[in-house]
């Protein structure tokens, strides 16, 4: 640990420990030069910070061209897990699926990697998607179309040669960061023990899940804010949480999220007809449906409560303690686990 020496007041001659960096900014005109230096692209290029996340998201002009750069955070992909993301992606935009692939560098690798005070933080530069948030103006013609998608993903995505490399494991995310939600809940002790009950049934319902769960590798977060919408078409964004999971916890991903934000009724019907009508679920699989929405629910409270201190839970959209807890009850009842 490194020590400053103390030149607020006049004498001073104390030292001060400096505190670690969880999550750091990067120079944005730094970032574009390391671009440069591995990237065959039209000049002149210019680099600006777009979004803070857990990831942070830059865009970049090169000549009259505009591309996405995300540079992930220190503390949360391994580079295998970004090539499998980034190797997925190319896989799905061959397949024919309207996503914004990861663009080859000048050594022929879809990322290369920076030092930050925090550690390694992975790059890469994707195709610039044409539109704006589905969140923005939510159709139920654009949620057929996005369910529409889905199942045409969960149809090709069985044939993705990295398969199972990297696994969406919801019930040990839950065991791994529901102590990071307990300590935030002092002030709530009835809230506390209920989700306390939850995080012991939940996990072990989602493990028992069986057969009737079909898994494949997956989006592994669809909601309206990961997908744009340009004259009336679909591009799917943001493959940061994919993974080899299960295929219903992709439609409660986005049922959940049409609920938060207090979509109509129609948004996630639609979105589950056209589902249905491109890979038609079983009646087991409907019958497991409520389950995987109550994960989707508390496996968000808990990595939220996990990952706050990084980023802030502004970044989350989180809508407060008093609406999660009506919301996890609602789901816990509904997927009959108390």
């Amino acid at each position: 640990m490194v020590a400053a020496k103390d030149t607020n007041s006049v004498g001073a001659d104390t030292t001060r420990r400096v505190l670690p960096i969880l999550h750091s900014i990067i120079d944005a005109d730094a970032l574009g030069a390391e671009i440069g230096a591995h990237y065959d692209l039209p000049k002149p290029l210019h680099c600006e910070l777009l979004a803070r996340g857990m990831n942070d998201v830059y865009e970049l002009r090169c000549g009259s061209e505009r591309l996405a750069v995300r540079l992930w955070n220190a503390r949360g992909r391994t580079e295998d897990e970004v090539i499998y993301e980034l190797d997925y992606l190319n896989f799905l935009k061959a397949e024919g699926l309207p996503v914004s692939p990861a663009l080859r560098a000048r050594n022929g690798q879809f990322h290369f990697s920076v030092e930050a005070p925090e550690g390694r933080r992975y790059v890469a530069l994707f195709e610039w998607a044409q539109g704006a948030e589905m969140a923005a103006t939510p159709t139920a013609e654009h949620a057929a179309a996005l369910g529409a998608l889905i199942g045409q993903l969960h149809v090709v995505s069985p044939r993705f040669g990295g398969g199972d490399q990297r696994r969406l494991d919801h019930a040990d995310s839950i065991r791994r960061n529901f102590p990071a939600l307990a300590r935030r809940l002092g002030h709530r002790p009835d809230d506390l023990a209920f989700y306390a009950r939850v995080a012991e049934v939940l996990p072990a319902a989602l493990d028992n899940a069986g057969t009737a769960a079909p898994m494949s590798p997956t989006h592994g977060d669809t909601t309206p804010f990961n997908v744009f919408v340009h004259d009336g078409h679909v591009t799917l964004m943001d493959f940061e949480t994919c993974g080899y999971g299960h295929m219903s916890h992709e439609l409660g991903s986005f049922c959940w999220s049409a609920a938060k934000n207090n979509y109509p009724p129609e948004i996630a019907e639609r979105f589950l007809a056209a589902y249905d009508q491109v890979r038609p679920r079983d009646k087991a699989e409907r019958d497991q449906f409520p389950l995987f929405l109550c994960a989707k629910d508390f496996s968000q409270l808990c990595g939220l409560s996990a990952g706050t201190n990084a980023v802030g839970s502004a970044a989350f959209r989180f809508r407060g303690f008093d609406w999660a807890a009506e919301s996890v009850r609602r789901h816990v009842r509904a997927a009959k686990l108390l």
